[in-house]
């Protein structure tokens, strides 16, 4: 058992790396593509709203994934708690998955990882929307440009609000794995 949690914890971590490899990639591009642009010469009067719109896309995409990256680490963190803390197989110093539960039942943890990362979000979403139409000498989209970009803001939207606000609580994983251990007969 001991080489189980040993593995599940690395796990962890490398869900959570996904979801900053994300934030840094999307930071780069958003910006390197339109420092590209800045340093070109020529108008962006014409393709201004398709720039926008492949961007607002890539950052939909985006949260997405940090979105699954989270319900997968709290998967993982419910199933430490289960297996391992809450059937006393973890040595006390490893307890660190109930102990930051019990962390954020007494409010002493006021962050959330999903709030900060989908602020961040937001503000590549208004440079990706703002710095194309203000380079353009803010030239109005055509009607089917208009549409695409606010298609694409809204994908981005549902999406952003998916991550910052609809997580599956650990505590939803944790019921679902007992009901899991049971079934195994372990619990």
């Amino acid at each position: 058992m001991k080489e189980e949690y040993e593995a599940v914890r690395p796990e962890m971590l490398r869900w959570q790396d996904r979801r900053f490899d994300m934030l840094k990639l999307s930071i780069t591009l958003v910006v390197g593509l339109l420092g590209l642009k800045l340093l070109t010469p020529g108008s962006l009067a014409d393709v201004w709203p398709f720039v926008s719109s492949v961007l607002l896309l890539y950052l939909a995409a985006a949260n997405l994934l940090t979105w699954y990256a989270g319900i997968a680490n709290s998967k993982l963190a419910a199933y430490i708690v289960v297996y391992f803390e809450q059937a006393g197989l973890a040595e006390k110093s490893f307890a660190w998955e109930s102990r930051l539960t019990a962390l954020k039942k007494e409010k002493l943890d006021p962050y959330n990882l999903n709030i900060c990362m989908s602020i961040i979000y937001v503000g590549l979403a208004l440079v990706a929307g703002v710095v194309p139409y203000a380079t353009s000498g803010f030239t109005p989209p055509t009607c089917a440009a208009g549409w695409a970009l606010v298609v694409s803001a809204a994908l981005f939207t549902v999406s952003g609000y998916l991550a910052a606000f609809k997580a599956y609580r650990r505590e939803t994983y944790e019921g679902h794995w007992k009901t899991v251990k049971q079934k195994e007969g372990r619990g």
